[in-house]
């Protein structure tokens, strides 16, 4: 079997599977990126020093996306710093509806800046190439 995440091929190996990890398009992108200023990042979006998560909607499907329930969850840890990513092909006010008034950031233009700037990621979406 073929396995696009590192951790994965450890995984199925415990249970006897015979893998090969061919690596993810993604992950080699955001380690080819210059280096990373976090300080000006945060200083860039208004975020203080707590741990970042960033949510990649499903903004392809107009229906609710399974994720949205999500943001208004995470949006309630004080300790963290929740950010929602919209890419340059959707419009700002699909975001603005669903995160309405919680706590969650709304990051524009910058997918790759942010999944760097990330202790954690929810995906939804095929977006996060973009």
């Amino acid at each position: 079997m073929f396995v696009i995440l590192p951790f994965e091929k450890e995984f199925y190996e415990r249970y006897r599977v015979d893998v090969d990890f061919v690596g993810h398009p993604l992950l080699d992108m955001i380690e080819s990126l210059p280096a990373n200023d976090d300080r000006q990042f945060r200083k860039d979006h208004h975020l203080d020093g707590r741990p970042i998560i960033a949510l990649f909607f499903q903004a392809e499907n107009r229906n609710k996306d399974h994720a949205f329930d999500n943001v208004k969850c995470n949006s309630r840890f004080s300790g963290l710093s929740v950010c929602g990513c919209r890419g340059p092909s959707q419009e700002r006010v699909f975001y603005e509806n669903i995160i309405g008034n919680t706590n969650v950031k709304l990051i524009e233009g910058q997918t790759h800046r942010l999944l760097q700037n990330s202790f954690a990621a929810l995906v939804t979406s095929g977006h996060c190439y973009t």
